[in-house]
């Protein structure tokens, strides 16, 4: 009984990734600009803002359309067999690049590879899964030791690409090697390490119509004046990190933009338990510092005036989840107000701690620190080795952390930056989160989405009011696609440019 009620089936038709009417391949080059390159063409160690790179070689699971909601892929079905399995249907017709099937084994390979990678990204969402069982040649179970509700979202993007279970036997090299099930295949040669990444059709893929472009061509290029100019000059038919002064620039020589929310930045409040900073653990202090960010004078010093600070909790406003009654909840700085609160704990003189950085966010933290400092408080911003950040964070080095989201289901941010049980929490030990634990499973749980919705208004709002997290910036991914662009580009939530599935350039 109780695993019909939890039930929660999402079989979809079959549909393309692309979305546009497909004319097989060969339509010539398609041509990215991107700002990123990644150290690894390993899709588990590949950070979410360089995933672009890959997706012409790596399907996903699932994919997500513009409105975040969840399409199939390699994936043809989901659903839950009870509160915390989530069981896959697969296609029966994918090939891999080296000509191996996409079988549920291969699924099970993936994902137990991902729970050994301390170093991925997506390390929460592998670690917290139990087992995997392979039911038949295309199901695979996926059973979590507690209620994971945004799986199906979470597997849209590269913690669900999928790499060849031959490829996994041979122990290929993935920091070098591509072998997905992508439209597309890497053409090692015609690359260039850190300037540019090339692709051939593949001519095996599942969906043929969806592979227009005969060659993808990704170009990196860091500077955002120079890719922009490659735009404009036609060197690039798409571009993407499109920056807020380059909108007007872009539409007015004909393209189109398309903009989504893409990530939440937020601080974060672990040390509550005074392992480290004493002061943290006092309510009034975190409420304090909430009333330190001066969200426009962020956005304007540390966002090029490109954020939203108009936040309505933790989830976008294109999202059920959002949160209309939290819109203005902290939205302008009270520095009188907070350091009455700092006096009333006992710190009038406000305190000192340290919070991690890499280049990436410096000028984000350095903006953050002199907002804490109007009202004594020292925020000290220190400087790790690049790809150490998250770990450090989570082996408790720091009391506070700088985190983003990207979850376009609450369970993904919860989970990872709040729960008794998550990540960020193992070293400090806190408990005070264990009764919105509790709503979270009942949401996590429930049929009824307004019931869900209800519950998870109410952990919103008291994730805030406690200072658990601090939400700082909405920041939107923008992309220009030129007019020689034929098709339906779709700019996902947590994708820098539209993958090239249904498009081609013609000139």
């Amino acid at each position: 009984m109780l695993a019909a009620l939890l039930a929660l089936c999402v079989a979809l038709t079959a549909c393309s990734d692309g979305g546009a009417d497909g004319q097989g391949a060969g339509d010539g080059v398609l041509r990215v600009g991107v700002s990123l390159d990644t150290d690894s063409y390993d899709p588990y160690l590949t950070i979410q803002a360089a995933a672009a790179l890959l997706y012409p070689a790596y399907d996903t699971l699932t994919v997500m359309d513009e409105q975040a909601e969840v399409h199939p892929s390699l994936a043809t079905a989901w659903e839950q067999t009870d509160a915390t399995t989530w069981r896959l249907r697969l296609r029966e017709d994918v090939v891999f690049h080296d000509d191996s099937p996409l079988t549920a084994e291969v699924v099970k390979k993936n994902f137990e590879r991902g729970k050994t990678l301390d170093t991925s990204p997506y390390a929460a969402l592998y670690s917290a899964m139990k087992t995997i069982t392979a039911v038949d040649e295309h199901t695979v179970d996926i059973a979590f030791g507690s209620p994971y509700p945004s799986f199906p979202s979470d597997i849209a993007s590269m913690p669900g690409a999928m790499v060849s279970g031959k490829a996994l036997d041979a122990g290929t090299d993935l920091t070098t090697a591509m072998v997905g099930a992508g439209g597309w295949t890497y053409d090692a040669q015609a690359s260039s390490k850190g300037s540019k990444v090339v692709y051939r059709a593949f001519d095996k893929y599942w969906d043929a119509e969806a592979v227009r472009a005969d060659t993808v061509e990704y170009q990196i290029i860091s500077d955002d004046n120079a890719r922009f100019t490659a735009f404009q000059s036609g060197q690039v038919d798409i571009v993407g990190h499109l920056q807020p002064s380059q909108v007007k620039p872009a539409e007015s020589a004909g393209a189109a933009v398309h903009a989504v929310p893409i990530e939440l930045n937020v601080l974060g409040i672990s040390d509550r338990t005074a392992k480290l900073v004493p002061a943290l653990a006092d309510e009034r202090v975190r409420e304090a510092m909430a009333l330190l960010v001066d969200r426009d004078a962020l956005n304007a010093s540390a966002y090029s005036g490109g954020g939203d600070p108009d936040l309505g909790g933790f989830m976008p406003k294109s999202t059920k989840w959002h949160t209309d009654d939290l819109d203005d909840r902290y939205r302008k700085a009270d520095v009188a107000r907070a350091k009455e609160l700092l006096t009333e704990a006992g710190y009038p003189n406000g305190f000192s701690l340290k919070i991690g950085s890499v280049d990436l966010v410096k000028q984000r933290l350095s903006a953050l620190s002199q907002l804490m400092a109007e009202g004594g408080i020292d925020l000290q911003v220190t400087t790790v080795p690049p790809g150490t950040l998250a770990k450090q964070n989570r082996a408790g080095n720091f009391p506070v952390f700088y985190g983003t989201s990207r979850n376009v289901e609450p369970a993904g941010w919860y989970s990872t930056y709040v729960a008794e049980a998550g990540p960020y929490n193992a070293v400090f030990g806190a408990t005070d989160m264990r009764d919105l634990d509790a709503k979270v499973v009942e949401a996590s749980s429930t049929q009824d989405q307004d019931q869900a919705v209800a519950l998870w208004n109410e952990v919103q709002t008291e994730v805030l009011d406690r200072g658990y997290l601090i939400p700082l910036m909405w920041t939107s991914q923008r992309s220009a696609i030129s007019s020689s662009v034929d098709g339906e580009p779709v700019l996902r939530p947590s994708e820098s440019t539209p993958r090239p599935h249904g498009l081609a350039a013609s000139r």
